[in-house]
């Protein structure tokens, strides 16, 4: 039983179950905290957990974070164009996830868990430098979900074209 789950492919499927399972439960916590009825919540988790996630495991994590997006936004959208939404509001996560992993591991590498390279080549100290890379580079690369999303629920038809800027901000900045 302890090769069964030493196999590449299981060990796979067991991150994306975990990684996909915390970006839904942290997705509904981050909606429950909204503080108008029905409106964006002012924090998102979920945006956390899928980019800790990248940093950990790698781009393989967009496979999860793309599900656990796609069954976090189901639930909240009615109607026709719905699921072309769902898949949008998904398909912004994942990208965002992704772009902020491949940044950071750009820019800033010491704040990335690379399995491939042994501990004693990797510096341990990080700056002040890379912190404020990683504050830059997370504020560009957090734009990504909200554009893809606001633009996509208007090309829904669920907002309209006047709440556009409004709705984008608030949601860049819950993020």
């Amino acid at each position: 039983m302890k090769s069964f789950f030493n196999r590449p492919t299981v060990t796979l499927f067991f991150q994306w179950l975990l990684v996909g399972s915390l970006y839904v439960l942290s997705a509904q916590l981050g909606g429950d905290l909204s503080l108008l009825r029905g409106a964006t919540s002012p924090i998102s988790p979920s945006a956390a957990i899928a980019l800790a996630a990248g940093m950990i495991i790698g781009y393989r994590a967009a496979v999860a974070v793309w599900l656990g997006a796609m069954i976090a936004n189901s639930d909240s959208l009615q109607g026709p164009s719905a699921l072309t939404a769902v898949v949008s509001l998904a398909a912004g996560a994942s990208g965002q996830m992704i772009v902020a992993t491949a940044l950071l591991r750009r820019f800033v590498p010491n704040l990335c868990i690379r399995r491939a390279e042994p501990p004693a080549q990797r510096p341990s100290t990080s700056t002040a430098r890379d912190f404020l890379r990683f504050i830059a580079i997370t504020a560009v690369a957090s734009v990504i979900a909200p554009l893809f999303g606001v633009l996509s629920l208007n090309l829904a038809a669920y907002v309209s074209p006047a709440d556009i800027i409004g709705i984008g901000i608030l949601s860049w900045l819950s993020i």
